[in-house]
């Protein structure tokens, strides 16, 4: 008869056979401790990052942030968008004069 002890608590099990652990309680309770060390946030330090929209450097511990400020990141998405339709409604412009030209040159020819 072989005598082992449970990686949980330290404990005796008579002929364990596979077992890890003495009770289902202390197998819980061991998975749970990986589980807490395996999420444990890891410190980062905090970066210094240039904010997209007015320039100043922020401290963030995401790397990821471009904006010093949520009314930063809601402002540059708001002059982005005037940005993009305004070159939408010149390119739809061009296009309309365009074709407004060559009707014109169809016109003088017939």
């Amino acid at each position: 008869m072989r005598v082992d002890k449970c990686k949980g608590c330290g404990g005796s099990m008579f002929d364990p056979g596979a077992k890890k652990y003495c009770s289902n309680a202390c197998r819980q309770k061991c998975y749970r401790q990986r589980l807490k060390a395996k999420r444990a946030p890891v410190a980062k330090p905090d970066q210094l990052i240039h904010c997209r929209y007015c320039g100043k450097s922020f401290q963030a511990t995401n790397p990821r942030r471009e904006y010093c400020s949520a009314n930063h990141k809601k402002q540059n998405y708001r002059e982005q968008r005037q940005l993009r339709e305004l070159a939408e409604m010149e390119a739809r412009l061009r296009t309309w004069t365009a074709g407004s030209a060559i009707e014109r040159s169809v016109l003088e020819y017939a």
